[in-house]
């Protein structure tokens, strides 16, 4: 499947560092007392909210690994000098520098944040994000000034000024530390080894993607856990898709953060710049943010099958005109057809990508059939030739 990932983290040089600092700590909520919901819509997996400035009303992705980010568009729209350049980094650990301006106000439902920092981005670049038809980012640096739950059931997300306005008792409750920008980490303990500083990264609609140096040290200790591995792609920072590795999956037969605790949970590992957990995993709870005493408490809503991998065992991308095949993992039933990185799609299930364009690109992502859909025929065109395959999914960690 694909997984898509909006991690910014800022580098500092010592001429900067002061004003970065002040400009991500700055803000704050205008009422004294709140307590608002605010719907959201789901768009490939992600969190999109409804937000309004200088009186106009704009489409943010909320992400938790992101400090707030607003588009170049929306930047001239605003018309708002910039308070300091900075060097920074997406998931893919692609480098640009970024000017990052003082926001008036952001109103989300009915709650004013005042004079908050704001990274401006090209949000086109990448042909995924690009999708997301997105304006900004609700990040860290906003979240921390109030208390959020997130009810993926309902798809609300619930802001107060107090704990006191939910109910609790039933939840987990995991300690976080914070990175500069405001956004939670936590340890993870994956089968006796620990993954440290791991993002709690509400723009990746993935579930647990850790280090491969924690997938050979729990290898060491404990080789029975089925696994399986592709190489490739499967990831888009915001400055474009990542570099091509080895992936790995594995069903962890232990894994721990806080005080949740799991066994036989999916993960996927390799050398990545950031290390998270997503959308994915957190949709079965209600997840609620205290910034102010640095917790999160997760209270379940429902069981989820978190012990298989089904997969036709392949995902695409789109760049230069043409819908390619990014990953293969191996043994998986694209594997078995004889279908390789680099082949062109000209068609799944009848439909015709032989000419594409971002339009096709957009309409296939949220189709999300690689998710979806149990059976696919797929023609891929490889030296002239067209070759159609029918795939069937399957648990690839059986």
């Amino acid at each position: 499947n694909l997984i898509y990932l909006v991690l910014i983290t800022a580098f500092f040089s010592s001429c900067t560092s002061i004003k970065m600092a002040k400009l991500l700590n700055h803000g704050k909520v205008q009422e004294g007392e709140f307590l608002n919901e605010v719907p959201f819509e789901y768009r490939m997996g992600l969190i999109i909210l409804k937000v309004t400035i200088n009186g106009q009303e704009y489409d943010f992705l909320y992400d938790t690994g992101a400090p707030n980010v607003i588009s170049e568009e929306l930047a001239k729209t605003l018309d708002i000098n910039p308070f300091v350049i900075n060097k920074t980094g997406d998931s893919q650990g692609k480098k640009e520098e970024l000017e990052y301006v003082i926001i008036d106000k952001i109103t989300i439902g009915e709650i004013d944040f005042i004079e908050t920092g704001a990274a401006v981005a090209d949000l086109q670049k990448s042909s995924v994000i690009a999708c997301l038809k997105i304006d900004g980012i609700i990040g860290a640096n906003l979240m921390q000034k109030a208390i959020w739950q997130i009810d993926y059931t309902n798809q609300v997300i619930r802001v107060s000024h107090s704990t006191a306005s939910f109910d609790l008792k039933d939840g987990i409750h995991v300690q976080f530390t914070q990175k500069f920008s405001g956004t939670p980490i936590v340890d993870v303990n994956v089968n006796g080894v620990t993954e440290k500083n791991v993002t709690i990264d509400t723009g990746s609609n993935g579930d647990f993607g850790l280090s491969k140096n924690v997938y050979k040290q729990s290898r060491a200790i404990d080789s029975t856990a089925n696994t399986a591995f592709g190489i490739g792609t499967t990831t888009s920072g915001l400055f474009g898709v990542g570099a091509a590795d080895t992936i790995y999956y594995m069903a962890v037969p232990t894994l721990s953060f806080g005080g949740v605790e799991l066994t036989n949970q999916v993960a996927n590992f390799k050398g990545s710049h950031a290390t998270t957990i997503g959308n994915e995993f957190f949709k079965n709870y209600d997840v609620t943010y205290n910034y102010f005493e640095k917790e999160m408490i997760l209270t379940k809503r429902k069981e989820a099958d978190i012990s298989s991998l089904n997969s036709f065992g392949f995902t695409y991308f789109f760049s230069e005109d043409k819908l390619t095949i990014s990953l293969i993992i191996e043994n998986s039933p694209a594997d078995q057809k004889g279908i390789t990185r680099g082949d062109q799609i000209i068609d799944i299930n009848g439909t015709n990508y032989s000419e594409m364009n971002s339009d096709l690109w957009c309409e296939l992502l949220n189709q999300n059939l690689l998710r979806t859909s149990n059976s696919l025929n797929v023609t891929i065109l490889r030296d002239g030739e067209q070759i159609t395959h029918q795939l069937e999914k399957k648990n690839l960690l059986d």
